[in-house]
C-alpha cells in the first residue's frame, strides 16, 4: 500500500531485500545445479525467464556492482515514482470525485540522485556490496570508511542512468492494480515486477525451450567455477553484512519521497527484524530451556537425551519432543557430514604454512580437492582464475605466500573461518553441502 508511516517503508525495503538478493539469485542457483530441470507450469517458465535476467546483470568488478546499484536507486526513487505521477496527478480524483491524494496518502515526489547526500551514499554502497556478495565479486575494503562512501557514490554520479518517459502498458497495470485494490495498494515497483513477469496461463513448448536453449548458451559462456551465485539469507545481527544498512537506506530514500519522517539505524534494525519486546516471563522461560539443552551439550550427552520445546504462555501450554538426528550428506564414501559439522585442521607450521601447503593438508586430510577458498565474501584462491593463461606466475605466487599474509591473520589470532570448495579428486563437479573449514593456529 502507499506508505503513510517510516514502518511501512521498512517493510517495503524488506520486501525489496528478499527479491533482490534471496529470490533472484536462488532461481538462477536452481537452474545451475539441476541443467536438466524443464519448466512444467506458467510459474517454473517466470522463474527461467527470471534467472535469465538475473544471469545478464553478472557484474565483472566492484565498478559494475555500483551502476546496478545506481540503476536501482534511478527506478525507485526517481523513474517509478515519476510514473505513478503520470497515472495519478497530484489533482487526480477518483470516480467518485473525491480528490486520490487525501490523507492518509500522501503524492510522493521523485528524488535525484545527489553524490554528496550521506543517504544516497550509504544507498549505493549498501546495494553494490550485497550485489557484489551475490556474486562473488571482492568487496573493497574502504566501502565502510566515509572517504569510501564518497568515492563511490561519486562514480555512481558518472553512470549513465535511462531517463523516464511515459509507459501507457505500465499506466494501465497501476490503474488496474488500484482498482482492484481494497486498500488501494501500491503496485509493485510502479507495475514494472508484473510485466516483466508476464501472463504465461499456457505452458508453450517452443517458449520453454528457446528459454532452455537461451539459458544453456549463456551458461556456455560463463566457467562453472566462475558462477559462484550466492543467496543472501537475511540476518539482522550482524551490523557488517550490510542486510540493515540496505533497509535503512532504502527505507528512508522513500520516507523521502513521501514525506514521511526519517528513522534512525537502530529503529530499522529493531522493526526489520519484527523484533517484539517479550515479556520477562516468556524470556525466562526460553532461556532457561535453552541453558537445560546447553548443559547437556557440555557432558555430551546423546540426542536422546535432548528436547526440541514449543511454549505458549497464553493458553498455557509446553510439549517437549525429541530431535531427530540431522540430515547426513555423503560427499564420498568413506566421508559423510551434517549441517552441524565443521572441519578443523591444524598446520603444522602455523601461520608461517603457505597456502598451497594448507590446500594439500586438507587435501590429505579429507581425500577431496580444494578448488576455491573464500574468507567471509572475499575469494583468496579462485581455480579457474589462476588457471587462465598468463596466470601462472601469480599462481604460483600466491600458493607460496604464507597464511598470515595471505588471509590476513593477526599475530594473536587462535583461528581463521574459510569457505572452501571441494570436488572429488579427479572429478570436476562441486561438491554441495560442505562444512565450513576451521584453520587452528593455537
Amino acid at each position: 500500500m502507499f506508505p503513510e508511516e517510516p514502518v511501512h517503508c521498512i517493510e517495503w525495503a524488506r520486501d525489496k531485500f528478499e527479491k533482490i538478493f534471496v529470490q533472484k539469485p536462488k532461481n538462477l542457483q536452481k537452474f545451475i545445479e539441476n541443467v536438466d530441470f524443464i519448466p512444467q507450469s506458467p510459474q517454473e517458465i517466470k522463474t527461467l525467464k527470471n534467472a535469465l535476467k538475473w544471469l545478464d546483470k553478472k557484474p565483472k568488478n566492484f565498478n559494475d556492482c555500483v551502476t546496478f546499484a545506481r540503476n536501482k536507486f534511478q527506478k525507485y526513487f526517481n523513474n517509478d515514482i515519476k510514473q505513478l505521477l503520470y497515472v495519478y496527478p497530484p489533482d487526480s480524483k477518483t470516480k467518485e470525485g473525491q480528490l486520490f491524494w487525501t490523507l492518509p496518502k500522501r503524492p510522493p515526489h521523485s528524488t535525484s540522485f545527489d553524490a554528496k547526500s550521506p543517504l544516497h551514499a550509504d544507498f549505493i554502497v549498501a546495494v553494490a556490496s550485497l550485489f557484489a556478495h551475490t556474486w562473488s565479486v571482492p568487496v573493497p575494503e574502504d566501502v565502510r570508511t566515509e572517504e569510501g562512501k564518497q568515492k563511490y557514490a561519486a562514480m555512481a554520479d558518472k553512470v549513465q542512468v535511462a531517463e523516464y518517459t511515459p509507459n501507457k502498458e505500465k499506466a494501465a497495470e497501476i490503474s488496474k492494480e488500484v482498482e482492484e485494490s481494497k486498500d488501494v495498494e501500491e503496485p509493485k515497483a510502479a507495475g514494472e515486477e508484473a510485466k516483466n513477469e508476464g501472463n504465461v496461463d499456457v505452458v508453450d513448448e517452443e517458449v520453454v525451450n528457446k528459454l532452455l536453449d537461451d539459458l544453456e548458451d549463456k551458461l556456455a559462456g560463463v566457467a562453472a567455477d566462475n558462477l559462484f551465485v550466492t543467496p543472501e539469507e537475511f540476518e539482522k545481527d550482524n551490523d557488517m553484512n550490510f542486510h540493515i544498512d540496505f533497509i535503512y537506506a532504502m527505507a528512508n530514500c522513500r520516507s523521502a519521497c513521501y514525506g514521511i519522517d526519517q528513522i534512525s539505524w537502530i529503529s530499522t534494525k529493531m522493526k526489520a527484524g519484527r523484533i517484539v519486546p517479550a515479556l520477562a516471563t516468556t524470556t525466562a522461560v526460553v532461556a532457561g530451556l535453552q541453558t537445560l539443552e546447553l548443559v547437556k551439550l557440555v557432558k555430551n550427552l546423546d540426542i536422546e537425551a535432548h528436547r526440541n520445546a514449543f511454549v505458549n504462555l497464553a493458553l498455557p501450554y509446553i510439549s517437549l519432543s525429541q530431535p531427530g538426528a540431522p540430515k547426513e550428506t555423503k560427499l564420498t564414501e568413506e566421508l559423510k557430514v551434517t549441517l552441524w559439522d565443521r572441519w578443523e585442521v591444524k598446520p603444522p607450521q602455523g601461520t608461517s604454512a603457505t597456502l598451497g601447503e594448507v590446500m594439500e593438508l586438507l587435501k590429505s586430510t579429507y581425500k577431496l580437492e580444494p578448488i576455491d577458498i573464500f574468507k567471509g565474501s572475499k575469494p583468496i584462491f579462485l581455480k579457474s582464475t589462476m588457471n587462465t593463461a598468463g596466470k601462472a606466475e601469480e599462481k604460483e605466487s600466491l600458493l607460496k605466500s604464507q597464511v598470515k599474509d595471505a588471509l590476513n591473520v593477526g599475530v594473536s589470532q587462535g583461528y581463521v573461518d574459510l569457505t572452501v570448495t571441494f570436488s572429488r579428486i579427479g572429478e570436476e563437479k562441486l561438491l554441495a553441502g560442505v562444512p565450513t573449514v576451521r584453520l587452528l593456529f593455537k
